[in-house]
């Protein structure tokens, strides 16, 4: 698979990375920013503007690389459901009386 189609198809963790490395370069700017401002008015500037939005970058390039490890493990449980329904099924045309159900995520504790 090439590399542009790989990260077609796994967009939102290569969105979340590019997030994550734009917010640090956004904090580290800000930083130099407060660092080299001499007036206080112009530290706030710095540290608003860099900051708050460097935070916020992280957080969102964070929320999307977590979303694409969910959207892997989801895929991963729907393919096991899969096989068991399909071991399921495979028993019950052999005549054997087995009855395989797994167990209702509301009582399993988080």
């Amino acid at each position: 698979m090439g590399l542009v189609k790989r990260a077609l198809v796994q967009w939102d963790r290569v969105g979340g990375a590019a997030l994550v490395l734009v917010g640090l370069g956004v904090l580290i700017a800000g930083c130099a920013g407060v660092s080299a401002a001499s007036e206080t008015v112009d530290q706030m500037s710095y540290l608003i503007s860099g900051g708050i939005l460097g935070l916020f970058l992280l957080g969102l390039g964070a929320t999307l690389w977590l979303s694409a490890d969910l959207r892997d493990e989801w895929r991963k449980m729907d393919h096991l459901q899969a096989s068991v329904d399909a071991l399921s099924a495979t028993l019950a045309s052999a005549g054997t009386a087995v009855e395989i159900s797994l167990p209702d995520s509301s009582l399993v504790d988080a």
